[in-house]
């Protein structure tokens, strides 16, 4: 498995709120910041335009995957609070 030397900044969020022990409302706010969101926007653009590099490939499907874990973690905590 390929990983990025550095992690992303949203990875780095998403290490942040959890170290920052978060209540339950906090974690589902959670939204990346714009500079995420801008960076994200920018791969996709290349993407669509067939620029994308390798390295780059890599790096968005890093964003993905991370987005993906935050969807999994948000669906867990609403399943529990309908439980509750």
């Amino acid at each position: 498995m390929t990983t990025l030397q550095s992690p992303t900044r949203l990875t780095d969020e998403i290490a942040e709120l959890f170290a920052s022990c978060p209540s339950r409302d906090k974690v589902l706010g959670f939204r990346p910041s714009n500079a995420v969101v801008e960076q994200v926007q920018a791969l996709l653009d290349k993407l669509k335009e067939g620029e994308l590099a390798e390295e780059e490939r890599r790096e968005l499907d890093h964003y993905e995957q991370a987005e993906l874990l935050m969807r999994l973690v948000k669906a867990r905590l609403r399943t529990k609070g309908d439980h509750e």
